[in-house]
């Protein structure tokens, strides 16, 4: 088992699914009347059970430092030899937008919501990954001139730092390892919205992105992909 969240309260079960659910299927509480009951069919177990269990890691999900540290303390007095990591120390490196998305994704899952993914300003493609990931079964469209910032933008809010040219190389090609299913991704290369075809016209979304760091291009996506948002879409 890789890893358990220590916590089956609110501290523990949102930041929980906000990183993508419990990867080793438990919660552990210290509260007796939690043990053997489940949140959404993941099991609730004792402190004894988590150490028994030898997981990897486990996330002490308590927002208390005291509570936190006491937690630590016992789960290593009952012979737990893994990493132990507290709420704290996952806030530091927590990626609050990737989490955010996560939970969105799932909500549009649960609700059969219709439509493709998109990202306006794809940068090198990380979250462009993370989007792919999320959802494997749609298509992805990756809106960007794939250059760096476009002239015509420059002159009016720009807060980017300019970035540089190769972006291609990290989506397609030799990086295309980036993407979980590169057959669903699909590159609209060049100045937004003059990179739109007649056939994006017709197409809904279920999810976008919105990334462009400048003005023009911003309010161009705002104006093509609002009125294209499925009902319940993001």
């Amino acid at each position: 088992m890789r890893d358990i969240w220590h916590g089956a309260g609110r501290d523990g079960h949102v930041p929980a699914d906000a990183a993508g659910g419990p990867p080793g299927g438990a919660f552990g509480d210290n509260d007796e009347t939690r043990w053997g009951t489940a949140i959404d069919g993941v099991p609730v177990w004792s402190l004894k059970q988590v150490a028994g269990a030898d997981p990897e890691m486990v996330c002490i999900a308590i927002m208390n430092r005291e509570t936190a540290e006491s937690v630590r303390k016992d789960l290593l007095a009952a012979g737990f030899a893994g990493r132990i990591v507290t709420a704290a120390e996952l806030k530091a490196s927590f990626d609050i937008r990737l989490a955010v998305c996560r939970l969105l994704a799932a909500e549009i899952e649960r609700k059969c919501v219709p439509g493709e993914i998109a990202e306006l300003g794809v940068y090198r493609g990380a979250f462009a990954a993370e989007l792919n990931r999320m959802f494997p079964e749609r298509r992805l469209y990756l809106f960007d001139t794939f250059e760096g910032f476009d002239a015509r933008d420059m002159k009016r809010g720009a807060t980017g730092s300019g970035r540089k040219r190769g972006f291609l190389r990290h989506i397609g090609g030799a990086g295309a390892w980036k993407m979980i299913c590169p057959e669903q991704v699909t590159l609209r290369k060049g100045y937004f919205p003059d990179s739109l075809c007649a056939e994006d016209m017709e197409r809904s979304y279920a999810l976008v992105s919105l990334d462009a760091d400048l003005y023009q291009p911003t309010m161009a996506g705002l104006a093509y992909f609002y009125p294209r948002l499925s009902p319940a879409g993001t």
